[in-house]
């Protein structure tokens, strides 16, 4: 569920009827959670993954920084390799 507050507060920009499936989703799975119906949490936490589908696909330019992004950004920090010498030391 945290994650999916975090998504809907970073996407503010989205149409507010994509907002409130979120919001409704999210509060449905809650509800299904208290329960033991694996189905009702399973079939929440489905419609819950659609709403939020949605709602990425609504996001403005520079709102979908995703792994891709992650990544390169990892990639691009490779190259500061730092070599040092060093030398091992018997402690007797």
């Amino acid at each position: 569920m945290h994650g999916a507050r975090k998504a809907l507060s970073e996407h503010a920009s989205a149409p507010a009827d994509v907002k409130a499936k979120v919001e409704s989703a999210i509060a449905a799975v809650e509800a299904a959670a208290k329960g033991e119906d694996t189905e009702a949490i399973k079939g929440a936490v489905a419609t819950l993954m659609a709403a939020m589908s949605e709602l990425v696909q609504h996001a403005g330019p520079g709102e979908q920084a995703g792994p891709a992004e992650a990544s390169s950004a990892k990639q691009a920090g490779a190259d500061d390799v730092v070599e040092a010498e060093f030398e091992e030391v018997d402690k007797k």
